[in-house]
This record gives structure tokens, C-alpha cells and sequence, in this order.
């Protein structure tokens, strides 16, 4: 059931950042942020089919819907290279591949786009949790969390702002 829960606040994690996030923008053309915009919804309808796969007991089926979102969406960030939805994302499709790894260097690198992205630090901070039980490195992620907690109360205000002006 615990793993349920933390599924459903994964998804919830990517859909709520899409829905804060601004598209794709830069020095990209028009033509460019649809691709770009294109390759992370397939992403993430892959993410969310390997959660439900996931939760069928189907981990191989679910193993490669997870690698087929990664693979969406690193040409997302191909295009892009700090979409952060797309980072968001990818960072849960290897969190679930379990490949604690790439999601540090992707988050990092997330973070370094945009270090105010509440998601990425949580993210990070799972990986990080979840790849070692060593106490300096399980302070760390403590710390990641911490920040993401504050940086999510900045995006609850915003959300309560933007309902305020309609």
C-alpha cells in the first residue's frame, strides 16, 4: 500500500510540474518546442504506463515502458536541454528503473537549469536515499528534501496567487 501511495505522489509530482511549467521556450522555433513539447507528453504517457504495469506486477513490461519514457524524453532534452518538466520526469522513470546514478546526474543537472525547481531536489533526494544507506549520504538527501519542502511552499503560494487573480 506504501508503495502505492508513493507512486501516486510520483505521478502527481510530474503532472503537477507540467502544469506549473512554462513550455518549452529559449532560442527554440516554433516547430522546435512542439517536438520538444511532443517527446515529454509520450514520456510521460510512458511513465505513467509503467506505473500502472508496475502495479499489475508486470516489472518487465513496466521495466521497458520506464525505458521507452527515458528515451522520449532525453530527446525532449535533446531539443531543450533544461526542460525541466523533462527532467522531472526522466528523473522518476530511472527512479523506478532503479538506476540511482543517472538520476543524480540528471537532477543535478536540473537543478543547475533551474535551482528552483522543488521537484528535482525531491527527486534527487529519493535517489540519493535510496542508492545508499551511508549517514553522511542519508543527510544528505535529508537536506535535498528540506529544500524541496521549501521550494514547494513557494509554488503553493504561487498556485493560491494565480487562483487569487483568476
Amino acid at each position: 500500500m506504501k508503495q502505492r501511495l508513493y507512486l501516486i505522489y510520483l505521478v502527481g509530482l510530474v503532472l503537477l510540474s507540467a502544469f506549473l511549467a512554462p513550455p518549452a521556450v529559449g532560442d527554440l522555433t516554433a516547430a522546435q518546442q512542439e517536438k520538444t513539447e511532443a517527446y515529454y507528453r509520450t514520456g510521460v504517457s510512458y511513465v505513467l504506463q509503467g506505473d500502472s504495469l508496475w502495479n499489475a506486477s508486470r516489472f518487465k513490461e513496466a521495466d521497458q515502458a520506464f525505458l521507452e519514457a527515458a528515451r522520449n524524453l532525453n530527446y525532449a532534452l535533446k531539443i531543450d536541454s533544461c526542460y525541466t518538466v523533462a527532467y522531472n520526469a526522466i528523473g522518476i522513470a530511472f527512479l523506478r528503473l532503479r538506476q540511482y546514478p543517472n538520476v543524480e546526474i540528471l537532477m543535478n543537472r536540473a537543478i543547475k537549469c533551474n535551482p528552483n525547481n522543488p521537484f528535482a531536489y525531491r527527486i534527487l533526494g529519493d535517489a540519493i536515499f535510496l542508492n545508499t544507506l551511508k549517514d553522511e549520504r542519508v543527510q544528505e538527501a535529508i537536506q535535498l528534501w528540506r529544500k524541496a519542502l521549501a521550494k514547494e511552499a513557494d509554488v503553493i503560494q504561487i498556485i493560491d496567487l494565480r487562483r487569487t487573480i483568476g
